[in-house]
């Protein structure tokens, strides 16, 4: 190795040594809170067949101010909807089985999980207002610059599956946090090894972390991340919001990420993710499992 090369390796600081001494099993199965409209046990999913014949006659609205998008063709403007790409990936990932049995567990919402590591009696008290609060500006940030109609769609697709257990999770380290969800997904059991050669064989440890990005990436709130979701406030423009919701950032777990001696790379496992990006993130996690270590390197 150069001695250039050798300079830009970074030591990797050591594992939380609980995980040792209190190890994880292999499979973890949670009691969970869904949260969002896609939590609602009467939805029913629009195809986007039929939402995208609406939008050809439903404006592009930003905040109630009909959107004029002078000479761009009408498939352009639909299609780069960030909503409508939203959707588009949902939707798409609806049906796809990784099992040998192909057995479908069709899921036609998006959003991810959210581990709670703070039981203090603030906390608790705090925490649905968080939520609530969470929920609301994704809900502002997916009607900004979209038609309607997809707008209204995804939101009534998004949830958030919310895991509290204060005997598994209390003050638990990241580290903890990341073996948890692995151990949560793995139990989902949503993969089975190919049985045929294929490119997917030797993916390594982590293949049972299938796409969409709620299998691959989880959310961690400490007491200090509920406080601060319990306090946004809206403002009556809320273009005035995004500037100060970009600083507002909760931790976005890796779960595929895995612990070595040495990375040329600031990445550890752990992303910051803005209150208000949960659409962009989640189909960059979706399409990509490596862009939170690329593309997003903090």
């Amino acid at each position: 190795m150069s001695r250039r090369g050798a300079v830009n390796r970074r030591p990797v600081s050591p594992p939380d040594p609980t995980l040792v001494s209190n190890p994880i099993p292999r499979t973890r199965s949670f009691s969970v809170r869904s949260f969002g409209p896609g939590a609602a046990t009467d939805f029913h999913p629009r195809p986007l067949s039929e939402i995208d014949e609406e939008a050809k006659t439903n404006p592009a609205v930003y905040y109630g101010t009909e959107f004029v998008y002078p000479e761009i063709h009408e498939y352009f403007t639909l299609s780069c909807q960030e909503s409508r790409q939203l959707l588009e990936e949902v939707q798409a990932w609806e049906t796809v089985s990784w099992r040998n049995t192909k057995e479908v567990n069709c899921v036609p919402t998006w959003g991810f999980y959210v581990f709670i590591t703070s039981y203090s009696e603030s906390s608790l008290v705090k925490i649905p207002q968080a939520i609530k609060k969470w929920i609301c500006a994704v809900e502002r940030s997916l009607k900004y610059r979209n038609r309607v109609v997809y707008a209204d769609e995804a939101f009534k697709r998004f949830k958030l599956d919310v895991i509290l257990d204060e005997s598994i999770l209390a003050n638990a380290s990241t580290d903890r946090v990341r073996e948890e969800f692995r151990a949560l997904i793995r139990g989902l059991d949503l993969y089975d090894p190919p049985e045929e050669e294929s490119g997917l064989q030797g993916l390594g440890e982590s293949n049972f972390m299938v796409p969409p990005a709620r299998n691959k990436a989880c959310f961690v709130l400490d007491e200090a991340d509920i406080s601060m979701l319990a306090n946004l406030d809206f403002s009556e423009d809320p273009t005035k919001d995004f500037p100060i919701w970009e600083n507002k950032k909760l931790r976005l777990i890796d779960g595929g990420w895995r612990r070595s001696s040495f990375s040329e790379t600031r990445y550890r496992g752990i992303w910051y993710c803005p209150v208000m990006s949960l659409l962009r993130i989640y189909q960059m996690i979706t399409s990509d499992s490596n862009v939170l270590e690329g593309a997003l390197d903090p």
